[in-house]
Parts: structure tokens; sequence; C-alpha cells
């Protein structure tokens, strides 16, 4: 194994820099870290290490790949944790050739199921309304 990302002693463990839910994307991606077993419990007690990780895995990240292709990726962790965005990713594929309204109705549809279901809205109905070609602002259900 190679050495403590933060303190350049052995490492002893592999740190997923995105957790719980968003583990599996973290090792599809690479998002891991080397840490010595002193360093990796500071990464799980103290929020600022963390934080820092995150900020510099998306650094790297950028600079291979656009602020979208994150998006997506971000997406992908989502529909990790919960699958029925892929469902709802369909939706939206089918309907981009439909009248506005018709856009506008799904779009409240998709609102509707990311309330049921409790996933966060904030960061992905922009997304939807984005795909949809319609001002998010107007959809409301």
């Amino acid at each position: 194994m190679a050495d403590c990302y933060f303190c350049l002693r052995p490492a002893t463990d592999t740190h997923h820099i995105f957790q719980g839910a968003y583990k599996k994307a973290s090792e599809r991606h690479n998002f891991m870290v080397y840490l010595c077993r002193d360093c990796h419990n500071k990464v799980h007690m103290d929020k600022a290490p963390r934080i820092l990780l995150r900020q510099m895995c998306q650094q790297e990240y950028e600079k291979v790949f656009s602020r979208k292709e994150l998006l997506v990726m971000d997406f992908d962790m989502m529909a990790d944790k919960h699958p029925i965005l892929i469902d709802l990713m369909g939706i939206c594929a089918c309907m981009t050739h439909a009248s506005r309204e018709g856009r506008q109705v799904a779009l409240g549809y998709i609102k509707n199921i990311l309330k049921r279901e409790r996933i966060p809205m904030d960061s992905i109905l922009p997304e939807f309304a984005n795909i949809l070609a319609i001002n998010y602002e107007g959809a409301k259900a």
C-alpha cells in the first residue's frame, strides 16, 4: 500500500471520499485515498478534512471532466441510493418532443415522486427541468 495522503507514514487503510450510500460510486470513480489509521480516524471524527478531501477530489475531477459531467456523476451517485431516478430520467427522455405544457406536467409529476420518495430536490429537480428544456421556476406542481 502507498503512503498516507496526509502525513506520509505508511498507509494502512483506504478511505472512500464519498461514504455511505455513495461508497459504490466512490469505488467506481476511484474517489479514494490511502491513509494511516490515525489520519483515517481523524477524517471520520473531524468534518474539515472530509470537506478538504471532497473539494480536492472535485478539483481533480474537473481538470479532466466538465462540471456538467460532474453533475452526471453526482446523479449516478444519487441513483445508486435512489434507483427510481433512472426511471424518472427515462420519463424526461420520452418527453423531450412533447408540448411545453406536457413537459411542465411531466416535471410536476417528477417533483411529486421526489417528494413522496423523500429525495432531495434542490440539486436534482433543476437538472430534470433542464433536460425537459423548460424553466424550473415555471414548473410548480
